[in-house]
């Protein structure tokens, strides 16, 4: 795999680096390399916010305890800010400005020279305001610059064994609110609680919107056509009183 092992090689020359593991397929395969290439002079930080499900905070975890990689949760209430509570269309730039600059603070006091993250060679720079944010804070993006994509990404960790290579790929609880509707933990608990609900049926790859006053739930495949009655059930449970199952 001599993509890989450019990926390591690159990693390896700058020396030390904080990495964003988020529990995704692309950063756990980032922290398993970065620890390859740098053993202890890299080490896992994971944001923990009301925008990160628990369930992906456990994946960060085991991601980090299979590398073998030092991991420190970074905790951050995102909420605070008003220009991300805000959640206009530049809410992802405002986010991650405001929270990689944490994790680039507490990668300076463990004597780390870089940042890190996962972004892939497939994301595009003009459908996420993020990446501007990342660029701005000087955060190295070691995929990107390999030249490895999404598929190439999960074929690797697959190779290599990574028990996230097939995991489903799931956006931030923040995407679920409805653009210029201010965030609040509530909603956010109602996004989490109807991904786990869909999740416990056995549906995967879906992506969970929140409307006025219902839901909306896109996905591919066949996961929601077998299970759309149960899914309009228990989502209905949960007290959304619209439901539109697509």
């Amino acid at each position: 795999m001599q993509d890989y092992k450019g990926l390591v090689d690159y990693i390896a020359s700058l020396g030390s680096a904080g990495v964003a593991l988020s529990g995704g397929a692309d950063s756990s395969l980032l922290c398993f390399a970065a620890y390859e290439a740098l053993g202890d002079n890299a080490v896992a930080f994971t944001l923990d916010t009301c925008f990160m499900p628990r369930r992906e905070m456990e994946r960060a975890k085991q991601a980090a305890a299979w590398a073998g990689i030092k991991h420190v949760p970074v905790h951050s209430n995102p909420l605070e800010n008003p220009e991300i509570k805000s959640n206009t269309e530049m809410r992802c730039y405002y986010c991650k400005k405001a929270l990689f600059s944490q994790v680039a603070i507490k990668a300076r006091e463990a004597g780390l020279r870089y940042v890190i993250d996962g972004t892939n060679s497939d994301d595009d720079p003009t459908q996420r305001p993020g990446m501007k944010a990342l660029a701005e804070l000087g955060v190295v993006s070691p995929l990107r610059e390999a030249g490895i994509g999404k598929a190439r990404v999960r074929e690797i960790a697959r190779v290599l064994g990574l028990p996230s290579w097939d995991t489903p790929t799931y956006s931030c609880l923040a995407t679920k609110v409805q653009k210029n509707k201010p965030i609040t933990i509530e909603q956010l608990k109602l996004a989490e609680s109807a991904e786990e609900t869909l999740i416990s049926l056995g549906m995967e790859g879906f992506k969970v919107r929140l409307q006025e006053d219902g839901i909306r739930v896109e996905t591919t495949g066949e996961t929601l056509l077998n299970n759309r009655e149960e899914a309009g059930r228990v989502l209905k449970k949960l007290g959304f009183a619209d439901i539109d199952l697509i």
